[in-house]
């Protein structure tokens, strides 16, 4: 389990906090709810002449999974998002994951890659099964 977050680095919305341990959370005794860390400041990809000492060569995010021993209960998956914004718009909970949805996808600040690690099938997004890693 990785404790080392801090709110000092971190931009949150929705439901998602640091508890005092370090941990990143989102509540997981309610309903709907949807939630977003980003880091505060913009990750860099690729070395510029101005940026050159914060170039990023590699991350890591320890994440446990923990199925749920009530099945119906809890949510659809996570997702790790790359995104021209920290400030999302249009995002959605459940089946969505907290992205962007179709009607949402004309506008750049909308535009995103992610990685989502998906536990529940939903055919309305033609989902291949319940268990699914997916860019």
């Amino acid at each position: 389990m990785y404790n080392r977050f801090s709110q000092e680095n971190l931009s949150l919305d929705g439901a998602a906090f640091v508890n005092p341990n370090g941990i990143l959370l989102i509540p997981s005794n309610s309903n709907r709810l949807l939630g977003h860390a980003f880091y505060s400041s913009p990750l860099q990809f690729q070395e510029t002449k101005q940026n050159k000492a914060n170039l990023l060569h590699s991350t890591s995010a320890p994440t446990l999974f923990s199925p749920s021993k009530y099945p119906d209960l809890g949510g659809h998956g996570l997702a790790f998002v790359l995104s021209s914004t920290k400030e999302p718009k249009g995002y959605l909970p459940n089946q969505y994951l907290g992205l962007p949805n179709v009607t949402s996808n004309a506008e750049f600040s909308t535009h995103f890659l992610a990685v989502e690690f998906d536990i529940v099938q939903n055919l309305e997004l033609f989902d291949i099964n319940d268990n699914r890693v997916g860019i």
